[in-house]
């Protein structure tokens, strides 16, 4: 039995909303748009999925340091061997590393360097941590992503939607309940933005 339970997901989902509304921080467009705002303009949204992106980060990452079913590797960016500066670190659990994509529609032009940050982030959390860690792509704008190509035919993938990250901590929501989450969230966001 998860430690964390639906209600204290949602807390911690309002907290870290809260927080990534105050950042000023320079991001990539996101495409959480249909999961946050599902009936709102998408010309004045960028911003706010920009946050959006950045909150679920933090959303998913404070859900599996609570959640008492999963070994938490708390990391904000990782230094990799035989490359300057550091890698920043999305969501490291168990022996799993995904890098968060909330955009499932990003420039393919990114993919090689995506699977690439991907191979060497888990080769050096593998020697952090000891055992071998297994890299991904976690969609959490995506419930199950079951059957979905992420990347071109041929190109190594290991892609998960909410469902299976859920599943691994031991959170039991319920899709309607995961999406009525984040829709309110999205309404909280535009609500503090119009202030």
């Amino acid at each position: 039995m998860s430690g964390l339970t639906v209600e204290r997901a949602r807390e911690i989902a309002f907290e870290e909303a809260k927080k990534i509304l105050w950042q000023r921080k320079k991001n990539k467009k996101c495409s959480m748009k249909k999961l946050l705002f599902p009936e709102k303009e998408a010309q004045s949204l960028q911003s706010a999925c920009i946050k959006g992106g950045n909150m679920m980060e933090s959303i998913f990452n404070c859900w599996a340091k609570e959640s008492g079913n999963v070994e938490y590797h708390d990391h904000d960016k990782i230094k990799i061997p035989n490359q300057k500066g550091k890698k920043q670190i999305d969501l490291a659990y168990d022996n799993k590393y995904m890098e968060m994509k909330t955009n499932i529609d990003f420039d393919t032009e990114k993919n090689p360097a995506c699977l690439r940050k991907i191979e060497v982030v888990t080769e050096a959390l593998s020697k952090i941590h000891g055992g071998q860690f297994i890299g991904g792509i976690l969609v959490p704008t995506l419930w199950d992503a079951e059957g979905y190509r992420y990347f071109k035919k041929g190109q190594k993938e290991v892609v998960v939607g909410a469902k299976t990250f859920l599943d691994d901590i031991g959170l039991p929501i319920s899709r309607e309940e995961y999406v009525n989450l984040f829709k309110e969230i999205g309404d909280y966001i535009l609500e503090e933005q119009a202030r």
